[in-house]
């Protein structure tokens, strides 16, 4: 049955007798037969076929002892590192001072620019001192009409400024704001252009069209400028190529040779708003792009070819006074008088210079600038250390939940730096021994210190004559313009005692003023103002002796009319490269100022005496200042309108009346 329903089963059953039917051994799948009778494989040992090796001699065309080998140098890495940038939009500093001072340190930049500050002109001192790191300058320009806007670009202080256009001489275009300062670089002249373009509405009506022939007219009044860099917030949606407005403002930066280097997005609801463009033969790299949750912009960052001078080291000179023993300089200076007592001045302050050499010797010293922040504790870099693996976290994930946990260790960091300036401070005011310490502590708060600054326009040798000259000339031109009209004298009779010379004075009297005054010390001044109040016994007889002598003469020594000449600027936001925006401030030997106090103090008993004061006068004279002035004009002004009588006020204000 199975035969007949598979013929082929059959078929090859047989098929397959016969072949197992030949073989010598049958083959069968068990392992027992195979355990006692080996079957060894033969190894067949064989060597590899042996070939010839030829050599080939090249046909010798090229003397070798005819060419001369090219040693190759090596590479020189430039000291000097290059200028670092930092572009943000802000919106509004007015909050977030402490996190942009932050955010410049932590980002290591050399210039940053800074859009939509929303700074005042007058009155944000204290917000700009706030944002500043110790060793930066501002140059400001805040919107002129309304709140908003304003422009601003920091740079640190070893960067050479050629020229910085005050607010004042700001050109006002309608559709856009803009600062300016020209950077003097080891490879030439460098023009940094800051721009804010608010964008079209209501309290901004200027249209897209508008701000396009402007702008492309404030580039033609840089044509000549051959190195450009202009950056800010141009709030175009530049990577819109269908809009006509984008296009055209294309069209206008290609005209102008300007190379546009950002194509990612520069905001939160991915626009490219901010531009950085580039003109001559400066470039960019290292271009990043980075949310800091300061805004809804994002900063950019990038580095330059521009070498930068190194500002990390100072060179200064000192003595170390400290060092000095106090008895020890005593006995030497005691031994010293007693020897050759001093006849003048003149040989005092050489014999006292002398021996402050011999005892604290000038040394030059380098230097590093103080630390930016001293309240940054170790509890602050810790928090910054969490702060960097949030954000790099959330860089790595792109989760909205990661940038939450960002946004709060990052507000985390800002108020714990805010509560550790605050204790600082005032531990400081705590701290501090006399009112003038406090008033220099709320004055550094509140930015009213006076910045020390020089022209960069002239050699720094060449900056001493210049100025002197300038303050010379200032004062003969003014002298040469006054009315040279003679007038008759005005005589008044006068009844009382005449003054015609001063009374010698006693050791007590000089001690007395010497003591009363301030302590402070001159360049000029032989001796420090510790260490003089400590040798006063030793030396109060012959500076008595010194001052009677100039009393009894009528005269005063030559080494008392020298002075240490500071030109400080007038006021802070002015040009630092005009000569006119600086006064010049004297600072006195401190034995000029005790001889002055003398003199004072028998005038004003001379004046007193004989009623001599003039009634109204309120600079230069004892519990009068310009508030006992106000007041009495004040009054004067409510008693005349109350009697119906009409008031005018007639102010004068006297060019250089110190120095004329």
């Amino acid at each position: 049955m199975w035969s007949k329903l598979f013929p082929q089963h059959q078929l090859c059953r047989s098929s397959l007798s016969q072949y197992f039917s030949k073989q010598k051994h049958w083959i069968g799948r068990g392992t027992r037969g195979g355990v006692r009778k080996q079957r060894p494989i033969n190894v067949h040992i064989t060597a590899p076929p042996t070939f010839q090796q030829q050599t080939f001699k090249p046909k010798q065309t090229v003397n070798e002892f005819n060419l001369i080998k090219i040693y190759s140098l090596p590479v020189t890495q430039e000291t000097s590192s290059l200028l670092k940038c930092l572009y943000l939009n802000a919106q509004s500093c007015r909050n977030k001072t402490l996190e942009i001072h932050d955010l410049i340190l932590e980002s290591n930049a050399d210039v940053v620019f800074i859009t939509e500050t929303w700074l005042k002109a007058f009155g944000d001192e204290p917000l700009i001192k706030e944002i500043l790191p110790a060793g930066f300058d501002i140059l400001s320009i805040p919107r002129r009409s309304g709140p908003g806007g304003g422009t601003a670009i920091i740079y640190k202080s070893c960067v050479q400024v050629s020229s910085k256009t005050p607010a004042s001489k700001v050109s006002t275009f309608s559709s856009f704001e803009f600062c300016e300062i020209l950077f003097n670089t080891l490879s030439g002249s460098l023009l940094c252009i800051c721009v804010y373009r608010p964008p079209t509405s209501k309290k901004n009506p200027s249209s897209k069209e508008t701000f396009n022939k402007e702008f492309s007219d404030f580039l033609d009044s840089k044509y000549e400028k051959k190195n450009i860099f202009v950056l800010g917030d141009f709030n175009l949606h530049f990577e819109n190529t269908n809009d006509c407005s984008v296009n055209n403002f294309r069209k206008t930066i290609d005209e102008h040779g300007l190379h546009q280097h950002i194509s990612k997005p520069t905001h939160k609801y991915h626009h490219t708003l901010d531009l950085v463009m580039t003109r001559g033969n400066y470039s960019l790299h290292d271009i990043e792009i980075k949310d800091v949750c300061i805004s809804d912009h994002f900063i950019i960052s990038f580095v330059t070819n521009v070498s930068k001078p190194k500002c990390d080291e100072q060179s200064v000179t000192s003595r170390n006074i400290s060092q000095i023993n106090t008895i020890d300089f005593k006995n030497k200076l005691s031994s010293i008088l007693s020897k050759d007592p001093p006849r003048n001045i003149d040989s005092l302050n050489s014999a006292l210079s002398k021996l402050l050499e011999d005892a604290a010797p000038m040394r030059r010293r380098t230097v590093k600038p103080r630390p930016p922040a001293p309240w940054l504790t170790p509890q602050v870099k810790a928090a910054k250390q969490e702060r960097r693996k949030a954000e790099r976290q959330w860089k790595k994930s792109g989760l909205t939940v990661h940038r939450d946990i960002y946004r709060l260790k990052h507000q985390f960091v800002c108020n714990l730096i805010k509560d550790l300036k605050r204790k600082f401070v005032n531990e400081k005011i705590v701290e501090s021994q006399s009112s003038k310490e406090i008033f220099n502590i709320c004055n550094d708060l509140l930015g009213k210190n006076k910045l020390k600054s020089l022209p960069n326009n002239f050699p720094p040798d060449k900056i001493p004559d210049v100025l002197n000259d300038f303050f010379v000339e200032k004062v003969d031109k003014i002298r040469q313009e006054l009315d040279a009209k003679k007038s008759e004298p005005y005589y008044h009779e006068f009844k009382g005692d005449v003054l015609n010379c001063f009374e010698p004075v006693t050791e007590q009297v000089v001690r007395n003023i010497i003591l009363d005054s301030s302590k402070t010390s001159c360049d000029l001044d032989p001796l420090p103002s510790n260490l003089f109040i400590e040798c006063l016994d030793l030396l109060l007889p012959y500076i008595t002796n010194c001052i009677n002598d100039s009393l009894e003469s009528g005269s005063v020594p030559c080494c008392f009319k020298e002075a240490i000449v500071r030109p400080l600027l007038k006021k802070n936001d002015l040009d630092e490269n005009l000569l006119k925006n600086y006064r010049p401030v004297s600072n006195l030997p401190f034995l000029s100022k005790v001889l002055e106090k003398v003199v004072l103090i028998q005038i004003e008993f001379h004046l007193n005496k004989n009623r001599l004061k003039e009634i109204y006068q309120s600079a230069y004279k004892k519990k009068h200042s310009t508030e006992t002035a106000l007041l009495k004009v004040h009054s004067d002004l409510l008693e005349a309108t109350d009697s119906g009588q009409v008031s005018i006020l007639a102010l004068l204000d006297l060019s250089a009346a110190f120095d004329t």
